[in-house]
């Protein structure tokens, strides 16, 4: 844990977009900033290049990937952050 930070589950039900499920699990609080992290799943029967995905959701300061291909049934993470307060 970052020091200022408070940390806590956010366990929302998973979504399928094609053959990728994505479902968050924790949510970070800062002073000044916001942290999201997503569980990624393929379910699909092709691998997923996670690494041709450029835009970030609206507002998003950051995002990263835990790698950059998804094989068919692997799992890695997604972090988003954003600016405490949304949108400016």
């Amino acid at each position: 844990m970052l020091p200022g930070f408070r940390a806590r589950a956010e366990l929302s039900r998973p979504r399928r977009t094609d053959s990728l499920e994505v479902q968050q699990v924790a949510e970070y609080d800062g002073a000044e900033l916001t942290g999201q992290a997503f569980t990624l799943r393929n379910l699909g029967p092709t691998a997923i290049a996670l690494s041709s995905e450029r835009e970030a959701p609206a507002g998003a300061l950051a995002f990263a990937f835990g790698r950059d291909t998804l094989a068919p049934g692997e799992t890695t993470q997604a972090f988003l952050v954003f600016a405490k307060g949304g949108l400016e």
